[in-house]
């Protein structure tokens, strides 16, 4: 076998729900700093695919402008794709995840507890799976012209190898993909008039889906789990916080969990990048939006030296738009519980801080619940946009936490996780061998918020 260069060169896309991110990284895993960030580009995610590969071919010429590249992955949001004629041209804008459509009575008759059971997945509005019965139902022209459906990131491959393809942490987010078989569930695809050759090839974990010019391209992945596998979130037991517009605890497990409790908790059973071992995934559908519209209305929050030592004495329920987990409830809504109307400005931000970080300690503790070797409590690594790196966020869910944290302090991460799995693919670089840095452990072992972390689930459970 020829020996790897110490130093690669590569390119990782990240096709989010707000921005589209690309970026040229070195890596070396010889070095004490195994990842150096030689470019980085963003823009708005467009709304169209037409505008989405060619806003992300633009990025990833501008990031490799300085030399070439050895290998590029691209990673995205989930459930989000598009229909596409039999000349590959899109039949309607990007099917969003977030978007607000019926679930189709076609579906009505499915056993959701069984479809769980073969997918992890719950059934929801937002599953592929349920867009598919949607466009059957309410625009049949669409549906019968459609010849591919193409996700986030496969639309950006089919671009660079002309091949249509997918990752099975995607494929996996459908509600169309048998968890342990690694393929289509041809019943499934069949309550909704589609056929596995309509689907993207779900690519074997492990290799590049194609290459554009002789340079290795690999779809690295839903984008959450592929920066937990960059920041070394890979081990039974390890969890990662991955905050964005959205935010997932996602923990990496040694055995398999009860299906069932794991439904009922409103989670999702997935895999990791690297296809083995399984993982329980918990959503916070706005964790992000909740802190914008927070600000909004009550005024920035505080820097971290001007933060009241807390707790604030009042509970913040931060849900927008319902709580996906633990105890599901699509009516969930933000609100206070105590005077806010006599906490100071300070005071106020600290509550939302606190809401947010006992919301993610409830999705850990329920996860550690349902993990059937949990071994001891470690250190959350947390990862992602400016809700990661914002300071005083960091430190109040530092103190709510009791395993405490580590902060993977890097710009773009999904970003630059894409590259690894990149060059990991094209076996540039072994597997595993180049983590993200993570700062040491802030907190931990503190339970100043044992009494209101109790109260805040009882408030969150009476709706």
């Amino acid at each position: 076998m020829a020996s790897r260069p110490a130093r690669v060169r590569v390119a990782g896309i990240d096709v989010g729900t707000s921005y589209l991110k690309a970026v040229c990284v070195d890596l070396d895993p010889t070095s004490e700093d195994p990842v150096e960030l030689v470019a980085l580009r963003r823009a708005p995610t467009p709304a169209t695919a037409d505008e989405l590969v060619a806003t992300a071919l633009g990025l990833l010429r501008e990031t490799a402008a300085g030399g070439s590249v050895s290998a590029i992955g691209i990673a995205s949001m989930a459930e989000t794709g598009v229909p596409l004629d039999a000349r590959g041209a899109p039949l309607t804008p990007l099917l969003t995840w977030d978007a607000v459509r019926p679930l189709s009575p076609a579906l009505g008759a499915l056993d959701g507890a069984d479809l769980f059971v073969r997918t992890g997945v719950r059934l929801s509005p937002k599953t592929a799976l349920a867009t598919w019965a949607w466009l059957a139902a309410e625009h049949p022209g669409v549906r019968a012209r459609m010849r591919h459906w193409a996700g986030a990131a496969d639309l950006v491959a089919l671009a660079l190898t002309g091949r249509l393809a997918t990752d099975h942490t995607l494929a996996g987010r459908t509600g169309a993909l048998d968890l342990d078989a690694g393929r289509w569930a041809e019943d499934l695809l069949d309550l909704v008039g589609m056929r596995p050759e309509l689907l993207p090839e779900v690519a074997v974990p492990g290799e590049p889906v194609g290459h554009a010019d002789a340079i290795p391209v690999a779809v690295a992945g839903h984008d959450h789990q592929v920066g937990a596998h960059a920041c070394g979130v890979r081990a039974p037991g390890e969890t990662a916080d991955s905050v964005g517009t959205s935010e997932v605890v996602l923990r990496v497990l040694a055995g398999r969990p009860d299906p069932l409790a794991v439904r009922a908790a409103g989670m999702s059973l997935v895999r990791t990048v690297g296809g083995r071992a399984l993982a329980l995934q918990a959503g916070s559908s706005s964790s992000g939006a909740a802190y914008a519209a927070w600000e909004a209305q009550h005024g920035p929050v505080a820097a971290p030296a001007d933060l009241p030592p807390g707790p604030s004495g009042l509970l913040v329920l931060p849900y927008l738009r319902g709580r996906q987990c633990p105890d599901p409830d699509p009516g969930a809504r933000m609100r206070v519980v105590g005077d806010l109307a006599a906490a100071s400005e300070a005071e106020r931000g600290l509550a939302l801080l606190e809401g947010l970080s006992l919301q993610t300690r409830w999705m850990y503790d329920v996860e550690r619940g349902l993990d059937p070797r949990p071994g001891p409590a470690r250190p959350l690594v947390l990862f992602g946009g400016p809700g990661a790196r914002n300071e005083s966020w960091t430190r109040v869910r530092s103190r709510v936490l009791p395993p405490g944290l580590r902060v993977v302090d890097a710009e773009e991460p999904v970003a630059v996780g894409a590259a690894i799995v990149g060059a990991e693919r094209a076996g540039l670089v072994e597997a595993g061998s180049v983590v993200l840095p993570a700062g040491p452990v802030l907190g931990g072992g503190d339970e100043t918020y044992a009494a209101t972390y109790e109260a805040f689930v009882r408030e969150a459970r009476r709706g």
